[in-house]
């Protein structure tokens, strides 16, 4: 009998064009992680990886709020 050889999932993968090959590793205390979660969760982003990397690197992590309230009293230039 003459064996087959089966290629493993892995080896039928694509590999991709922009390979994320450094990963790093920090801790926050209970205040810090509060504030990180409230902050990913406003920004509505879906991943945290992308939140973090904004942050490190000064791009703007934006956060819209809009307070229906108060819209009627607010007028634009």
């Amino acid at each position: 009998m003459t064996t087959v050889n089966k290629k493993s999932k892995m080896s039928e993968c694509k590999p991709k064009a922009d390979l994320h090959s450094h990963h790093y590793s920090f801790n926050l205390n209970d205040a810090d992680n509060a504030k990180f979660l409230f902050l990913f969760e406003e920004s509505e982003l879906k991943d945290k990886a992308h939140s973090i990397t904004s942050c490190i690197f000064k791009q703007e992590l934006k956060v819209v709020k809009v307070d229906k309230a108060v819209i009627g009293f607010i007028t634009f230039a």
